[in-house]
C-alpha cells in the first residue's frame, strides 16, 4: 500500500496529484528548456487530479505553503513562531500530492467542460474568438483592460456565458502559466465580487452589490430644476442611480455617497460621465423637495 493510500482525507479537504513538472527546475517549451528556478511561486502547479482522474484548479500560491507545512520553512522568522497551515504537501515515491480545502478550488475540469466553484467565474479577454464548452465567443474589439467575456459560470443567474463584464483592476488571475504545460491556456479566473458591471448593447448594467451612478453637479442641476438645492445640500456628494441590480433598494433614486468612492466607466453612446460604486458606499437616499 502506497503512502497516499494510507491517508484518510478529512471531508472538507481534497487530495490532488500534482502535474509531472512539479518541483522541476525547467519547463520544456518544445524548442528549449526554460529555467524556472528563481520563479518558484509563479511557475508552481495550479491544477491537480483526484483518484478518479478529474482535474481541479487552484491558486498558484498554495504549493509553496503546502511544502512549508510539510517540510518546514527556510524563513528564520517562521522557525520560532506558530504558523497555521491550510494546505499540506505529500511526496510518495516520485510523485507529489497536495491536500487542500475544497473551499480553495477555482473549478473542476472533466476533459471537455470547466465548471467554476466557490464564487469564481471563468473568462477570456474581451474580443477573443475561441470555442469552449461548446460555445464560440463573438469577435469584439481588441483586448481591453478590465473587460472580459464570461466562458463558464457556476450556475445560471444574473451572470451568463458570453456576458461581457467589467471588473476591478488586477483581479484577473491566469488559470495556468503558459510554460506550465497548460491544458486551458489563455483563460483566467475572476471572483464574482470583483465584477462591477455588465456591458449589454453598449449600455452598462450594474452587477450585484454595485450601482452605476451619474454624479450631480449642484450648480448645473439647480438651474435645470432637476433637483431643488438649499445651502446645506451643496455640501453633499449626490448622484442619480442610472442602473441597479434587480431587487436593489436604490433603483431610480438619488443617493448620498462618499468622496472618491466611485470608479469611472469608459464613455459609451448616451452614457457619459458615469461611475460605479459599491452599495456599501451609499450613506443615504436623498429625497427631493416637493
Amino acid at each position: 500500500m502506497s503512502l497516499v493510500d494510507r491517508l484518510q482525507i478529512s471531508p472538507d479537504n481534497i487530495l490532488l496529484k500534482m502535474p509531472s513538472y512539479t518541483e522541476k527546475d525547467t519547463r520544456n517549451t518544445g524548442v528549449v528548456d526554460f529555467a524556472v528556478v528563481d520563479e518558484a511561486v509563479r511557475y508552481a502547479p495550479t491544477r491537480g487530479t483526484d483518484s478518479n482522474g478529474t482535474t481541479y484548479f487552484f491558486g498558484k500560491q498554495y504549493w509553496q505553503s503546502a511544502k512549508e507545512a510539510a517540510w518546514g520553512s527556510e524563513d528564520e522568522r517562521d522557525k520560532n513562531d506558530y504558523v497555521g497551515h491550510s494546505v499540506f504537501a505529500v511526496k510518495d515515491g516520485a510523485d507529489f500530492y497536495m491536500i487542500l480545502p475544497k473551499a480553495h478550488l477555482f473549478g473542476i475540469f472533466n476533459g471537455a467542460h470547466f465548471m467554476p466553484m466557490n464564487n469564481w467565474v471563468l473568462c477570456r479577454p474581451y474580443g477573443t474568438l475561441m470555442a469552449f464548452n461548446g460555445i464560440v465567443e463573438p469577435v469584439g474589439k481588441e483586448y481591453e483592460d478590465n473587460f472580459a467575456v464570461i466562458t463558464a459560470v457556476p450556475e445560471i443567474g444574473e451572470l451568463r456565458v458570453l456576458d461581457v463584464i467589467q471588473t476591478l483592476k488586477h483581479c484577473d488571475l491566469p488559470l495556468e502559466e503558459v510554460l506550465n504545460e497548460p491544458i486551458l491556456a489563455g483563460y483566467f479566473i475572476i471572483e464574482r465580487e470583483n465584477i462591477i458591471s455588465k456591458l449589454m448593447n453598449t449600455k452598462y448594467h450594474a452587477a450585484r452589490g454595485r450601482l452605476i451612478v451619474k454624479p450631480i453637479d449642484p450648480e448645473k442641476e439647480e438651474s435645470t430644476g432637476f433637483i431643488n438645492l438649499d445651502a446645506d445640500t451643496h455640501k453633499l456628494n449626490l448622484a442619480q442611480v442610472v442602473s441597479a441590480y434587480e431587487g436593489s433598494q436604490y433603483a431610480g433614486t438619488t443617493i448620498v455617497y462618499g468622496k472618491n468612492s466611485g470608479i469611472a466607466l469608459p464613455s459609451m453612446p448616451e452614457q457619459e460621465g458615469l461611475f460605479v460604486i459599491a452599495e456599501q458606499d451609499v450613506f443615504a437616499i436623498y429625497k427631493n423637495q416637493a
